[in-house]
C-alpha cells in the first residue's frame, strides 16, 4: 500500500514537472471573443494579468481579441485551428456552447469536447433604452418599435431582442454588425439604435449609464437580479408553458457566466493545471484588488461545473429544443 501511494505521488510530481517544463519561458495566447473595452474584455484582460503566476512554469499571457460573429469565430478557431497543446485558450460568450443545440449557422465545433477552464462571475442581463426613447416601460414596447444592436447570431445582444419579437410579441427590430457592447452603446448615443440587451454589469460600467442616459426596462432572466427589484422579468410575459420551457433553456446560458475554454486536444495534465490556475487567480489578492477597482463581482464557477452545465443542456427533451430553435431562427 505504501509503495502504491509513493508511486502515485511520484507520478503526480512528474506530471507537474512536465507541465512546468512546457510552460516555462512560453507565451500563452488568451483569445478574447469580443471587442476591446467592453465588460467581457475587461474581465479577460484582468484575469490574463494574474493567471500566469499560477500556471506551473509561469508563462507570459498575451491577450488577443477575436470579436467576429459574437465569439462564434473564436469558438471555431479554438476547436480546429488553434494549437492543441495548451498554449492557447480563450473566453467565449456564454451562449456559444448552445449554438449546436439549436443548429446555429456557422458552427464548426462540438461544445462537449471543449475543455472548460472556469468562469469568474455570473452576470444578470437586461434590456435598456436611451432616456429619450418613447418606450418608458416594457409594456410600451408592445406599441413602440425599439431598435436594438447585435454582435452576432449566437450572442445575447441578438437572441434577447429575438425573444422580445418572436415569443413575447413586442415590436423589436435588430441591426447586426456591431463588434461589442461599447460599439453598441456608442451607436445608441448617436441614435443609430434605441437600446441594448446585454449584461447588467456591462451597462452599469458605461459612462452613459452613470450619466443617466439609459433606462433599464426589462430583466432578461428567469430569476430577479437583486439590484433590479421592481422591474419585470421577461418570463412574466410568456403566454404558454411551452414558451416558458423555451425561455428556461435559453437562459440556462446565464449560469455559464463568462466561460474560459481550451481546445479539445489539450493534454489532461495541462487542462488540470489551467483549471487550478484559474481558481487560484479568483482567490489571488492582487486580482481581487484589481477586480474591486473595476467594480467586478467575483463569483467563480469551476471548469468541471461548467462542463456539467453544458452536458445537462444537451439532455433537454427534443420537443423543447425544437421549439426553442424555431424561436431563435430567422
Amino acid at each position: 500500500m505504501a509503495a502504491t501511494t509513493a508511486a502515485l505521488i511520484l507520478a503526480s510530481a512528474a506530471r507537474a514537472d512536465d507541465v512546468a517544463d512546457f510552460y516555462r519561458g512560453r507565451n500563452v495566447d488568451l483569445q478574447i471573443g469580443v471587442g476591446v473595452g467592453g465588460g467581457n474584455d475587461l474581465w479577460a484582460r484582468a484575469i490574463g494579468r494574474h493567471i500566469g503566476r499560477h500556471i506551473p512554469g509561469a508563462p507570459s499571457i498575451v491577450p488577443k481579441n477575436m470579436p467576429a460573429a459574437g465569439s462564434l469565430a473564436l469558438a471555431n478557431f479554438l476547436y480546429s485551428a488553434a494549437p492543441q497543446d495548451g498554449s492557447v485558450f480563450g473566453m467565449i460568450l456564454r451562449g456559444i456552447p448552445f449554438e449546436p443545440l439549436f443548429e446555429g449557422k456557422g458552427v464548426q465545433f462540438d461544445p462537449l469536447k471543449f475543455h472548460y477552464i472556469g468562469s469568474p462571475s455570473r452576470d444578470f442581463s437586461m434590456c435598456a433604452v436611451w432616456h429619450t426613447h418613447p418606450a418608458q416601460t416594457a409594456q410600451d414596447m408592445f406599441k413602440q418599435e425599439t431598435v436594438f444592436g447585435s454582435t452576432g447570431a449566437g450572442n445575447e445582444s441578438h437572441i434577447f431582442p429575438l425573444i422580445l419579437e418572436k415569443l413575447i410579441g413586442m415590436k423589436a427590430k435588430i441591426i447586426k454588425g456591431y463588434t461589442g457592447s461599447q460599439d453598441m452603446l456608442l451607436a445608441v448615443e448617436k441614435r443609430e439604435l434605441d437600446g441594448v440587451c446585454l449584461g447588467t454589469e456591462s451597462l452599469r460600467r458605461s459612462s452613459q449609464f452613470k450619466d443617466g442616459k439609459f433606462r433599464i426596462i426589462l430583466q432578461m432572466a428567469t430569476e430577479e437580479d437583486p439590484t433590479l427589484k421592481g422591474l419585470p422579468l421577461v418570463t412574466a410575459f410568456a403566454k404558454t408553458a411551452e414558451d416558458r420551457a423555451a425561455l428556461d433553456l435559453i437562459f440556462a446560458r446565464v449560469d455559464l457566466g463568462r466561460p474560459f475554454v481550451a481546445p479539445p486536444g489539450v493534454p489532461a495534465a495541462r487542462v488540470a493545471a489551467l483549471r487550478a490556475a484559474f481558481m487560484a487567480t479568483m482567490d489571488d489578492a492582487a486580482f481581487k484588488e484589481e477586480a474591486a477597482k473595476l467594480r467586478f463581482d467575483i463569483s467563480p464557477t469551476s471548469g468541471e461545473k461548467l462542463e456539467g452545465l453544458v452536458r445537462k443542456a444537451y439532455t433537454t427533451p427534443p420537443a423543447v429544443v425544437k421549439r426553442t430553435a424555431e424561436l431563435l431562427s430567422e
